[in-house]
């Protein structure tokens, strides 16, 4: 559904020009993945799968979501690490992964986001120190 504008007379997606540029899933039992397939959402700015029973991994193939400015996948059951593909995603202003199962550090490349302002990652099994490259981005409001 990526070519079409059918998906633009869906609920819950904005399009711009035949384009998902917003999609927002909230407290729906998806029971399920994310596919691989969310890397093919070129013009994405905006995703939301906030309490949605997702489980498994974050597919990297986010990192190819490069207009991406809001990324919210809280309150699911996801687990693994963080793909270290999302710190390139340079647009990022708001980046929700909290209250998952999420494991590992947080990849330093998350310091590439220099309009970051807002990470939240609480409420996961995350380990390790908060990289320093994280403490640099001059617009962080809340950590």
């Amino acid at each position: 559904w990526i070519s079409t504008d059918h998906q633009c007379r869906w609920e819950n997606i904005v399009c711009n020009d035949g384009s998902v540029e917003s999609l927002t899933v909230r407290y729906k039992d998806l029971d399920g993945t994310i596919s691989t397939s969310i890397g093919l959402l070129t013009e994405v700015n905006r995703l939301e799968y906030e309490e949605c029973g997702l489980v498994g991994t974050i597919p990297s193939e986010f990192g190819l979501l490069s207009k991406l400015t809001l990324l919210n996948i809280d309150s699911n059951e996801l687990t693994g690490t963080i793909p270290t593909e999302l710190g390139y995603l340079t647009n990022m202003i708001e980046f929700d992964l909290d209250f998952n199962k999420l494991t590992g550090t947080l990849p330093t490349e998350f310091g590439l986001m220099t309009v970051l302002m807002d990470l939240d990652i609480r409420g996961n099994k995350l380990s390790g120190p908060i990289p320093s490259e994280i403490f640099n981005l001059a617009q962080m409001t809340m950590l």
